[in-house]
């Protein structure tokens, strides 16, 4: 689990407020993977008119190897299951929630049926340290584009290797218990974001979090500011 500060967080938003005020200028906001819903109540803090946040319905939803569920769900009872549903999908949310007195509203779905299950475009997209949690983050990100109204922004925070960040590469993690897919270069991730169909990525900055769990690893997660939804004919 990562502890965010606000100024971490005002770091991966950097853009969202105009210069010259303190207004928020996003109006209907999409937070995909929300997890416990941190920056979901944080963009409702900033102004937001309607945040709605996206995570998964259940543990056995992940996108792990199928051999490596399968054995996980076989040692587990069926209350077991819905026990880690609650503490690491969803009680963390419906607790902070109701604390915050929130109008946040929750959805439970997979990123690769959003546009089927949410029916509805949006001003603005979140998508925070998920892309390497999928086994294919291009169709991740096509299908978070096809919720994405004509103009819209995603600010996209992800895991990225920085050993030649001007090569486009992902390393393999391989990782089934996160479960961990693959970890980009910078220009690989906007690589992706260009594959997936947006024709402008801007890499934005990165910065490191250390891990709370023994033995403590540094993570480098980078930023990039993805728009304009319209496929172009080539990958530049």
């Amino acid at each position: 689990m990562w502890i965010f500060t606000h100024g971490l967080a005002s770091l991966i938003c950097v853009g969202l407020i105009k210069e010259d005020s303190q207004e928020f200028i996003i109006k209907m906001l999409l937070d995909v993977g929300a997890a416990n819903g941190y920056f979901s109540f944080y963009f409702e803090s900033l102004g937001a008119e309607r945040v709605v946040a996206v995570d998964l319905p259940r543990y056995i939803n992940h996108d792990s190897p199928r051999w490596y569920l399968d054995k996980k769900v076989a040692t587990l009872s069926s209350e077991e299951l819905e026990e880690i549903d609650f503490h690491e999908l969803h009680g963390g949310f419906i607790v902070a929630r109701e604390i915050l007195e929130s109008r946040v509203e929750m959805r439970h779905h997979r990123v690769y049926d959003l546009a089927e299950a949410l029916g509805e475009r949006f001003d603005f997209v979140f998508c925070g340290s998920l892309l390497h949690h999928l086994r294919d983050p291009v169709l991740g990100l096509e299908s978070i584009r096809d919720v994405m109204n004509p103009g819209a922004k995603l600010i996209l925070s992800t895991p990225v290797d920085l050993t030649d960040p001007k090569t486009s590469y992902a390393l393999f993690v391989g990782e089934p218990s996160l479960p961990a897919w693959w970890v980009p270069s910078p220009e690989g991730l906007k690589r992706m974001c260009r594959m997936a169909g947006f024709s402008q990525c801007e890499w934005i900055t990165s910065f490191e979090i250390t891990r709370k769990k023994e033995p403590k690893i540094v993570d480098i997660i980078g930023i990039v500011h993805v728009a304009d939804s319209q496929v172009s004919d080539s990958v530049p």
